[in-house]
């Protein structure tokens, strides 16, 4: 996959080089990262009529200091970190896939009640 420009331009800001982590997501990974606490940085979408915004990838930035590109197009999610915060990439990571995993648990329970 290829680095979005955004990253590229806060690398070079930054003066660093950031590792890089692939992870497969869901289908409806989207719904579940709009209600997490982070900063959507930059994104690319389509409009038409029919379909409203159409969003093809986001980036957004965690509390962490993290960049978290999703491809929506692709169901892929390429987090950007400093090869100093692996550990900590490590806790974030599975706590989100934690929270994910309640989050589909809890929709399941309230389709089936309905």
């Amino acid at each position: 996959m290829i680095k979005p420009e955004y990253i590229l331009l806060r690398e070079k800001k930054d003066e660093v080089v950031f590792s890089s982590m692939t992870v497969e997501v869901p289908e409806d990974f989207d719904r579940f990262m709009k209600d997490r606490n982070f900063v959507l940085r930059c994104s690319e979408s389509s409009y038409s009529p029919e379909t409203d915004i159409e969003y093809k990838n986001k980036v957004y930035q965690t509390k962490q200091g993290f960049f978290l590109y999703l491809s929506l197009t692709e169901r892929m999610m390429v987090i950007y970190y400093g090869e100093d915060q692996l550990n900590e990439l490590t806790l974030f990571i599975r706590q989100l896939f934690k929270q994910l995993k309640n989050a589909t648990n809890n929709d399941k329970r309230t389709e089936r009640k309905n």
